[in-house]
């Protein structure tokens, strides 16, 4: 069942939010086929170029093979609540962390 905008209504029958279509998921198979095929011939293939062809290849490859880490930036900001606490409390509160650190 839809609105009148078009949208499925909330707990109406339709695709799962992220799920593919029929056509799309027989794309990806047919894809994967001819990447599979493709891949057994690569050492046959890679064997006939020549060395900096076969290096370029290569270089191209390997962001499908190994992750790609990326540099990020954190910036974390905490309240200084210690100051607010009496010794009694800081000291509690360390006691707590470190339990919970020991039983994980």
């Amino acid at each position: 069942m839809r609105d009148n905008k078009g949208r499925f209504v909330p707990g109406a029958p339709g695709r799962p939010v992220g799920a593919a279509n029929k056509v799309t998921r027989e794309v990806r198979e047919i894809l994967k086929g001819i990447v599979e095929t493709e891949a057994a011939a690569l050492p046959d293939l890679l064997a006939k170029m020549q060395p900096t062809e076969r290096i370029d290849v290569l270089i191209r490859l390997l962001p499908f093979v190994l992750l790609q880490l990326r540099a990020i930036d954190v910036e974390v900001t905490t309240p200084n609540i210690a100051s607010t606490m009496t010794e009694r409390e800081i000291v509690e509160t360390a006691r707590k962390i470190l339990e919970s650190r020991q039983d994980s």
